[in-house]
């Protein structure tokens, strides 16, 4: 029998998002194949780290972030003061680290590297500064799920990591690979696409729970996401006004949390809107996406968004933005639901009554279900080790 594929996991972070959401299930898909080796690397802590450790050794590039003056001092004298500086600011940055995280990453660098892994899977572009400190000579497959803006805005230093120092890439849509073909200048050949992919049994469990909120009688229509501009939680709360203001009978309820929170709450409240619930963060979304008329996908930029996925497995179709990324391709191909012009609320309430599709949910399932994309990335994984 031959010996386990030793691959070292790296996920930018552990909190609740689509991507450690997405990593996490790959983790489980290669941990239960039996063939695999798994190491994991989580460059930020979160609420996931325990389902992380559940599945195989889990390391925390950055735990409880710390910079004093000793170590900005330090770092002043080593040539870099800017830096120094904006560690004493904020220490919670990208390659500021005190004296006691250089000891923690040398540490972990250490097991990592008796690991010895055959090829590292590392899930965002983001992760350059808690990968580099390893210093591995293994094969990097990057899955890419940012498009131009999100790509553009990360500090040179990763960004450069990810695109130089990967051998190959997963790009989670279309748009995302023209973006690092055309703006990056990635040779096509290192791109594969691969979507994100859904724990198909775990989702319909989960989905059968009883909701964690109160659910209204009427026809209701869900947001879920980050309470970020990127997202549109404000087209969001735009489509509910004036919903409110024909007297339609539809709610709406908003699934997330984020820094816009207070602005929309405050706007709902003078708007007098009594058809829209911020629902703030949900443990488990899916008893409440299931019994959904349609996902209100507001995003002004989203790859490949993972509730899309989720939404149609469950037969619930999905409301997004021509342009915005992954859902051109994903509700035209799998006839998942409607698309409407960028930013047009108007246009987003008025093909709520034509939302819904003969869809086949079976068909996402089995498109989408994360055994299968991890037994691609694996196969690509150990041809870029070979």
């Amino acid at each position: 029998m031959a010996a386990p594929f030793r691959l070292l996991v790296v996920s930018h972070a552990a909190d609740g998002t689509g991507a450690p959401i997405s990593t996490l299930a790959l983790c489980r898909a290669w941990a239960d194949r039996g063939d695999v080796e798994l190491k994991i690397l989580l460059r930020r802590d979160g609420p996931l780290r325990p389902e992380f450790e559940a599945i195989a050794e889990t390391f925390v590039f950055r735990a409880k972030p710390k910079f004093g003056l000793v170590d900005s001092f330090g770092m002043m004298a080593g040539g870099k003061p800017l830096l120094a500086l904006k560690g004493l600011r904020n220490p919670d940055r990208p390659y500021i680290l005190s004296s006691i995280e250089k000891k923690h990453s040398d540490g972990i660098r250490w097991a990592i590297n008796e690991f010895d892994p055959q090829a590292v899977y590392v899930s965002t572009t983001h992760c350059g500064d808690a990968l580099e400190p390893m210093n591995l000579f293994a094969p990097i497959l990057t899955h890419v799920r940012e498009m131009e803006g999100v790509i553009a805005s990360l500090d040179k230093e990763r960004r450069e990591s990810a695109l130089r120092r990967s051998s190959a890439f997963a790009a989670v849509s279309e748009p995302v690979q023209q973006t690092l073909i055309d703006s990056w200048g990635v040779p096509a050949a290192k791109i594969q696409i691969e979507a994100p992919a859904i724990e198909v049994q775990s989702l319909e469990k989960r989905a059968d729970e009883a909701a964690e909120i109160s659910l209204p009688d009427a026809p209701y229509i869900v947001g879920i996401g980050s309470l970020i501009e990127r997202k549109g939680p404000d087209i969001f709360l735009e489509v509910a006004a004036r919903a409110a203001r024909i007297n339609l009978s539809y709610k709406f309820i908003w699934m997330g949390d984020g820094p816009m929170a207070f602005l929309l709450q405050e706007a709902a409240e003078k708007m007098g809107l009594t058809n829209l619930t911020w629902a703030g963060q949900v443990k488990n979304p899916y008893p409440i996406l299931k019994q959904a008329k349609a996902l209100a996908l507001t995003s002004r930029e989203d790859p490949h968004p993972r509730t899309m996925i989720e939404a149609a497995a469950l037969g619930v179709p999905t409301i997004a933005f021509k342009g915005a990324g992954g859902a051109d391709s994903f509700l035209t191909s799998n006839n998942a639901g409607q698309l409407v012009p960028m930013e047009d609320a108007g246009a987003m309430l008025t093909a709520i009554p034509d939302a819904d599709s003969a869809f086949s949910t079976q068909s996402i399932k089995e498109k989408y279900d994360v055994k299968n994309s991890a037994a691609r990335l694996l196969d690509r994984l150990k041809a870029l080790a070979a």
